[in-house]
């Protein structure tokens, strides 16, 4: 056998690992913690309300009574605080079948999906393909939530098909690929509004990253277009107290907004800079910042002969201004605590880690540089116990109850409201309460002024206990296997 022969076959070899990466990476997490993760069920907070909203969708269509919290709805539609965004995921699965298992498959597809056209669009080879596995197996932010129901997953996969078709319009800038990435890049934003950052690249290689007019009317369009496009996800999502922008919304008069951006924004940069978080959440913030220097440097610099020489890139300052407008949202507009920011600094992380190891004239020197941080982003994963937490199953339990006490006409338009302390770690009861039932969360302290906004009241016996003033409100219907009790709104 040839020599290029046996080159071919082992190039088709790395394609097929990196395509099956996320289910390699998958089953071996699973081996070193000793749990199969291909049976993680929604677990956390967010990952339950994508569940149920899909599984009330699937049922019901868009005729189903539900968000997150009580009081506090969309304008338009039955979406709770992820607005439609879960429906464009993992809707289309939901047409096939769905189970709690249902969003962790379906992101596994969506995966390796995208890595496959990946593969097909580009043919990478060489460094940029080893780089490019490299980083989709060793990838901590991604690979921490791929055991997880969470939207990160399928938001890294429409990232990865709007890189391949950017990163080939770079080569044959054509129409129908200029269109593809920009439908891609905008789908992508669809899912998570901040994401708009991720455009910006697209919109100005249309006009080869040169600043024209054609270039200032693209960005004007680019500006208004998402304007609208925000203005019509927010019409649909449920809006979220602990949110910025709900603070932002109730501070009156124009400095009292600018003073709320000025308090967040204070204490963001305050977080970002501390070490009181976890190690890998530390060090994701001091690479993705890092990084922005590095774009910053590789826009204005590039290596001739051993030496720094003046020379300015647009690629590169594009991605500069990228990751550090998503820095300046993050910091006045969002959390730096606790996962918020890992999860989404992760994912423009990650789009421009792609665009480093690809790039096919780029200085070595600064991909050495990339993977470098991807290995120091890997070695700090290790302290996370993101499993801990987990729940496996490989079927949720149900409750039968609901079934047999409410009729059909106690169904249909109705909503039942939950205390805060039972929607953690239970899917099965989110499978067991009717498709037809809105499922709102009340806020503590909040339940008593929102009572009016919901038909039916879960709770339990703990939390009835402490609060005692709500059985004038309330009429008992009957108990769930001694967990829960259901209440009808007087």
């Amino acid at each position: 056998m040839s020599y290029r022969i046996k080159r071919e076959k082992l190039i088709y070899a790395v394609y097929a690992a990196l395509i099956l990466s996320p289910l390699i990476v998958l089953g071996i997490q699973s081996f070193l913690v000793g749990k199969n993760l291909f049976f993680g069920v929604p677990t956390w907070s967010d990952e339950l309300d994508y569940f149920r909203e899909i599984l009330s969708f699937r049922s019901e269509g868009f005729s189903f009574n539900g968000s997150l919290f009580a009081g506090h709805e969309a304008a338009l539609g039955p979406f709770g605080a992820h607005s439609f965004s879960p429906i464009l995921a993992w809707g289309f699965y939901s047409l096939f079948s769905w189970s709690e298992h249902s969003i962790l498959i379906c992101n596994l597809i969506l995966l390796c999906a995208s890595y496959a056209v990946f593969v097909l669009i580009n043919k990478p080879r060489g460094s940029k393909l080893f780089f490019v596995c490299l980083l989709a197996c060793i990838y901590s932010p991604l690979y921490l939530y791929l055991y997880t129901s969470m939207m990160e997953v399928p938001i890294y996969a429409f990232t990865i098909v709007y890189f391949s078709f950017l990163y080939r319009y770079h080569t044959y800038q054509t129409k129908l690929m200029g269109a593809l990435m920009i439908v891609a890049g905008a789908f992508v934003t669809l899912l998570r509004m901040p994401y708009i950052v991720l455009l910006l690249p697209a919109i100005l290689s249309l006009t080869g990253y040169k600043l024209n007019k054609k270039a200032i009317r693209n960005l004007i369009i680019y500006v208004v277009a998402f304007l609208i496009t925000y203005k019509i996800y927010n019409l649909f999502c449920a809006d979220y107290p602990d949110w910025v922008t709900h603070r932002i919304s109730e501070a009156p008069g124009i400095i009292g907004k600018i003073k709320v951006v000025y308090s967040n924004t204070l204490t963001n940069i305050k977080r970002y800079f501390s070490f009181s978080s976890t190690p890998a959440q530390v060090t994701l913030r001091y690479v993705y910042g890092f990084t922005i220097l590095l774009f910053l440097i590789k826009s204005l610099f590039r290596v001739n002969n051993k030496k720094l020489e003046f020379k300015f890139e647009g690629k590169a300052f594009s991605m500069f201004v990228m990751l550090g407008g998503l820095f300046a949202i993050m910091v006045s507009l969002y959390d730096i605590k606790d996962y918020r920011d890992y999860r989404t600094f992760g994912i423009v992380l990650f789009f421009s880690l792609l665009y480093l190891f690809t790039e096919k004239k780029g200085d070595m020197v600064y991909k050495y540089i990339g993977v470098f941080f991807v290995l120091v982003l890997f070695l700090t994963s290790f302290s996370e116990g993101l499993t801990k937490d987990r729940v496996i199953v490989r079927k949720a339990i149900t409750y039968d109850a609901f079934e047999k006490n409410f009729s059909d006409e106690d169904l249909k338009g109705k909503a039942i409201g939950a205390t805060w302390d039972i929607n953690w770690e239970d899917v099965g009861l989110l499978k067991s309460i009717p498709a037809e039932l809105g499922y709102k969360v009340f806020i503590e302290g909040e339940e008593i002024p929102y009572l009016d906004s919901v038909d039916y009241v879960l709770s339990t016996y703990k939390y009835m206990e402490n609060h005692t003033e709500l059985s004038e409100k309330l009429e008992f219907m009957f108990d769930v296997d001694r967990k829960y009790l259901v209440y009808k709104v007087k």
